[in-house]
């Protein structure tokens, strides 16, 4: 669907997709473009035992940057949230920490830029090795 500027009023309603949803949802264009809220279900939950980053992915509490995300705690913010914050390095402190939010950290397996480039050079050449 392709929005024309002119087609579109402030305090009208129209579909604008969300991220996260294959359906899309209805909201004001002026609540989702001059607010930069999401839509209306991503909006209004909130983090609870179950979909916190603490109980979906332990494994990246690890690597949690507590004193750069300060307030924020892994445990109150929902494992999709799509704002950015740091994490260090599980692997190695000394690498510099990096900004990921952690819907994107979850779905890439190392966040560190340098382990990933140290990987991928190592699986490069195993490969040739082996050829």
């Amino acid at each position: 669907m392709t929005f024309v500027p002119f087609n579109l009023s402030r305090s009208g309603r129209t579909l604008l997709p969300c991220r996260r949803e294959v359906k899309r949802s209805r909201a004001p264009v002026n609540q989702r473009t001059k607010r930069l809220t999401r839509c209306q279900r991503c909006h209004t939950e909130r983090a609870d035992g179950l979909n916190s980053l603490t109980a979906v992915h332990p494994e990246l509490v690890r690597e949690w940057d507590e004193d750069a995300n300060a307030p924020l705690r892994p445990e109150r913010i929902k494992a999709t949230y799509d704002k950015t914050v740091v994490w260090r390095c599980r692997d190695d402190p000394t690498h510099p920490s990096y900004r990921m939010s952690p819907y994107a950290r979850a779905k890439v397996k190392i966040g560190c830029r340098i382990c990933r480039k140290r990987q991928a050079r190592d699986v490069g050449a195993a490969a040739a090795i082996a050829a």
